[in-house]
């Protein structure tokens, strides 16, 4: 009697979609969580990124002329729930004028991303260090942060995905990782449930395939006799 061959369970493309799904969600949380916990002061492959919390840089002053001439041409906007993308700022990075850059704001400690407008020159300075004057493109002309060494700023734009700031600001919180946490269990549950079924109904198909098997030698037995 032939022994009945094993079946593989084969790949599914919705178990491949679920299981490339549940390492992104995995990775994601553990990413969101590091960056939750250090401050963002990590880098990904040397970048870093960042939710924009105001609207300071969605719009150019329209009240101030100067403003309007100063940044025509200049049109990278950055609206409130924007998740932006920038680079590490190192002693080599080179910062010019109309440059997006990331800083702690003296006035209030906060992390800031707004627009280097002028560069000092450094021989005014007695360290001799260049200067970055640095302003938000809704303030006015006269005004700015302040003027930053090159080794205040943390870090150069470099792009945005608009609106998914909002989305990333959730999965970093508590309810967030809670919801992904939730969505791998429900994954790996999936599968270890289809894994158990299709293991079931092979193991019914194989039975019922031995069960014919035996009749079908039982009939050859009897023809034989028979003859």
């Amino acid at each position: 009697m032939d022994k009945v061959k094993k079946t593989k369970k084969p790949k599914k493309v919705s178990n491949i979609i679920l299981n490339a799904v549940c390492i992104f969600v995995f990775v994601f949380a553990v990413y969101e969580l590091i960056i939750k916990f250090t401050n963002n002061s990590i880098y990904l492959f040397g970048v870093r990124s960042d939710v924009v919390l105001s609207d300071s840089m969605s719009y150019v002053n329209k009240e101030d002329k100067k403003v309007q001439t100063f940044l025509e041409g200049h049109n990278n906007r950055l609206h409130k729930g924007d998740l932006v993308y920038s680079s590490k700022v190192t002693k080599k990075t080179k910062l010019d004028v109309y440059d997006i850059v990331l800083f702690k704001n003296k006035d209030n400690n906060k992390i800031t991303i707004h627009r280097i407008v002028e560069i000092k020159d450094g021989s005014k300075y007695y360290d001799g260090q260049e200067r970055y004057i640095i302003r938000a493109d809704t303030a006015s002309y006269g005004s700015n942060d302040g003027a930053y060494l090159h080794d205040e700023i943390i870090a150069k734009y470099k792009y945005k995905i608009a609106g998914l700031g909002y989305v990333s600001h959730f999965l970093a919180s508590i309810y967030g990782v809670i919801l992904e946490v939730g969505i791998i269990v429900i994954i790996i549950v999936y599968q270890l449930l289809d894994d158990k079924f299709f293991k079931k109904s092979l193991e019914n198909a194989d039975s019922k395939q031995e069960q014919e098997t035996v009749s079908e030698s039982v009939e050859e037995i009897k023809d034989e006799k028979n003859e």
